[in-house]
């Protein structure tokens, strides 16, 4: 992911992309007037933007005119759930040469399940842990060092039922969405009873000039990163579409 998000800014001109600047108001002044401002007081002036923060965020940005009825009870009516990955990096695939395929599944957890996230290209081999759901929310109140010592053991426990012994990983990679102020959670948010049948077409419907994106709004792939591309992508389109038509909508002079 990481690697696709750093090679799209490449392309970017240099100084058009701010990061740890977050938006706190989004104002739409006239047709094709908007402007963004900054928790740091920086005010950029636009014809158009494109959000891509979960929809259960955004009442953290204030809109002027206010968002309408359905996109706001959308907002205030969808939540993210817990999720958490434990990635262990290894020398080599020890367990590819035992002949698995370094999955495993937990009703009672704290990992709910593993997957096989090498890339042999790279010469990089590891198994990455999902702590999800309310196991994983039990599993966070504890203090650090006593949840990795819980997932190791639990990890460690599974594969050493299988294998002779189970290796010390050379790196150890540990994220919480749930604690990271701009995502609040993952993959996708989630929505109560009757909003999908009611509200739900508000989700990638723009309000004015402004148009939104991000994995919950994609077709395809939702609550990753092939969606997150694919609405992006979506978003640009309706963009350039609405640009060109107020090009030609522009009186002759």
């Amino acid at each position: 992911m990481q690697s696709i998000a750093r090679g799209i800014a490449s392309e970017l001109v240099p100084g058009t992309l701010h990061l740890s600047s977050p938006v706190v108001s989004i104002e739409q002044l006239a047709p094709d007037s908007c402007t963004v401002s900054t928790a740091a007081g920086k005010v950029s002036r636009c014809r158009k933007v494109i959000v891509p923060v979960p929809t259960p965020l955004l009442s953290s940005i204030k809109f002027s005119p206010h968002l309408p009825e359905a996109k706001a009870t959308l907002s205030a009516s969808t939540a993210l759930g817990y999720y958490s990955k434990m990635i262990y990096v290894f020398d080599h695939p020890w367990w590819r040469d035992a002949g698995l395929s370094g999955v495993f599944e937990s009703v009672t957890g704290p990992v709910s399940f593993t997957r096989d996230t090498s890339i042999p290209a790279d010469g990089q081999w590891s198994i990455s842990c999902f702590i999800v759901g309310e196991p994983g929310r039990r599993w966070s109140q504890l203090p650090d060092v006593l949840g990795r010592q819980r997932i190791w053991e639990q990890f460690s426990r599974a594969f050493g039922s299988v294998v002779a012994s189970v290796p010390q990983p050379v790196n150890v990679i540990k994220m919480e969405w749930t604690k990271e102020a701009w995502f609040g959670g993952a993959p996708s948010p989630v929505m109560g009873p009757g909003i999908l049948s009611t509200v739900g077409h508000a989700l990638k419907t723009p309000c004015g000039d402004v148009h939104f994106v991000g994995t919950e709004t994609a077709d395809v792939w939702k609550g990753y990163m092939e969606g997150a591309v694919r609405s992006g992508r979506r978003g640009a389109r309706e963009v350039i579409a609405a640009l060109r038509e107020a090009t030609v909508q522009q009186p002759s002079r």
